[in-house]
C-alpha cells in the first residue's frame, strides 16, 4: 500500500493493521514484549494520525 505522510487517514489505516498484528500475536503466543510493542506502535500511529489532522 503506498502512503502519504501528510494524510492522517494513511496513518490510522497504518495504526489498524498494527493493532490487529498486536491481538493476532496475543492469540498466538499470550501478552508478551513483542504484542506490547505492536500496540506501542499502534498507539503511536494514532496519535500521529491526530496530530496531522
Amino acid at each position: 500500500m503506498k502512503t502519504d505522510e501528510t494524510n492522517p487517514h494513511d496513518w490510522f489505516l497504518l495504526a489498524r493493521e498494527r493493532l490487529k498484528a498486536a491481538d493476532a500475536v496475543r492469540e498466538a503466543c499470550g501478552a508478551g514484549s513483542s504484542a506490547v510493542e505492536l500496540l506501542q506502535e499502534a498507539a503511536e500511529r494514532y496519535l500521529k494520525s491526530f496530530l496531522i489532522a
